[in-house]
């Protein structure tokens, strides 16, 4: 790990490629920072350390091929988790894309500044969508029919304050009653 960790620290010194993807990130990471507002660059820093660091993170930046980035593509695509006792996918294809811009980001900052040749995401092609699909709305009609069938008058106040404030269901599950008056 010593020498691995001296590699990296003599490789970034000499701006070369010849570096692992976590030495890139701490280097990527330390010139956004100046650049980004808090909250993306604590959007990125979670993307990095939970879904790109630990796959590739070993990785040395100059030997990653477009087939290491499909491979890498394909694990996080085939992640699931159980809902309602069936298996859905872990993430949503525009999470999944926004994980892909976020690699793709670090590997252009490597072309750009670290000599990094070609970055092998362009080769790779990308994973997800960028759009998520149209959402449904009810109309007033579709909410009054609802709304009628409603005994329970917990329920008819969760479904109002969905209707008229436009939240979700996660949304208005973590209200509680302060932030209602």
């Amino acid at each position: 790990e010593a020498k691995e960790w001296e590699r990296d620290f003599l490789n970034q010194s000499k701006n070369s490629c010849d570096m692992t993807v976590s030495a890139l990130y701490e280097l990527y990471l330390a010139d956004i920072s100046t650049r980004v507002v808090d909250t993306t660059l604590e959007t990125k820093k979670n993307i990095f350390e939970n879904h790109i660091v630990p796959y590739l993170g070993k990785l040395s930046v100059n030997k990653i091929q477009p087939v290491t980035i499909r491979e890498w593509q394909s694990t996080l695509m085939r992640e699931t988790k159980i809902d309602k006792n069936e298996e859905i996918p872990k993430y949503s294809k525009t999470f999944l894309h926004t994980i892909n811009s976020q690699l793709n980001a670090l590997l252009n900052y490597a072309v750009r500044y670290y000599g990094l040749s070609s970055n092998p995401c362009h080769a790779a092609g990308s994973m997800g969508k960028k759009q998520a699909n149209k959402m449904k709305f009810w109309t007033d009609d579709q909410f009054n029919a609802a709304i009628s069938l409603c005994q329970n008058s917990s329920k008819k106040l969760a479904l109002s304050i969905m209707f008229w404030c436009g939240l979700r269901v996660g949304e208005c599950l973590a209200l509680r009653p302060k932030d209602i008056v």
